[in-house]
């Protein structure tokens, strides 16, 4: 199998490569090392050292007629968000719909978005993760989209739980049950309406993380839940 890793360079991409290789597939990479790193790419993969969003992406796709793209890159960044709003838009938002817009072009069936939670699915109901999060989390809540009770629409169109039956393709969940940030109530709440819906997912959670998985232990387990998870959904 023919597979394009997006933001293969950083952490979590570059994990995906070294198992992609280890299972036999060919694996080419974009990545435009804003914060990536060149070693991390192992040798013999194809670097595409440009953005997402370049209209030169459209040609890799065309010449190496891929089978499966997993998107890892992306700005995560929050403080940066805040800067460069219409940066973040840029790559998150227009560059994930320019890969998507490839695969039907040029035929690519298999596409694997990887997000934090703060980005989709972590605060699936964004009223409720405003009422219980930290101060932290309200403030950067109120900065991107106002005050809840000044924009219930908004908060509503950005709340996954309320749209669950349109998902149809599988989800892995992990969250931090000390998570201070977005509670653990919010996966749960996914979960529990995942089920409700029949969707196909996986779930655990950290007991010992907060925001974030740091513990050396626990990111092995998720890197080989992740490999698990790719083989059965993707390959």
């Amino acid at each position: 199998m023919k597979v394009l890793v997006t933001g293969g360079a950083g952490f979590i991409g570059s994990h995906i490569v070294e198992a992609l290789l280890r299972r036999g597939h060919e694996v080419a990479v974009v990545d435009d090392l804003s914060s990536g790193n060149i070693a991390h790419v192992p040798s013999g993969v194809r670097l595409h050292r440009f953005d997402i969003c370049s209209a030169r992406s459209g040609e890799v796709f065309r010449h190496d007629g891929f089978d499966a793209v997993i998107h890892c890159a992306a700005q995560v960044g929050v403080p940066a968000s805040m800067r460069r709003p219409q940066r973040d838009w840029k790559v998150n938002v227009l560059g994930t719909a320019r890969l998507l817009g490839h695969c039907r072009r040029y035929q690519v069936a298999k596409f694997v978005f990887l997000s934090s939670g703060a980005a989709v699915y972590g605060d699936s109901d964004l009223r409720r993760s405003w009422a219980m999060g930290d101060r932290t989390g309200r403030e950067d809540l109120e900065r991107q989209m106002g005050h809840p009770s000044h924009n219930v629409e908004v908060y509503r169109f950005g709340s996954p739980i309320l749209d669950v039956a349109r998902i149809d393709r599988p989800l892995l969940i992990c969250h931090g049950q000390e998570d201070q940030r977005v509670h653990p109530r919010q996966s749960e709440e996914l979960v529990d309406e995942l089920l409700r819906n029949d969707k196909a997912f996986e779930y655990f959670v950290y007991s010992d993380e907060g925001h974030g998985i740091l513990n050396p232990d626990n990111l092995r387990h998720f890197f080989a839940r992740l490999e698990r998870f790719l083989d059965w959904h993707l390959m």
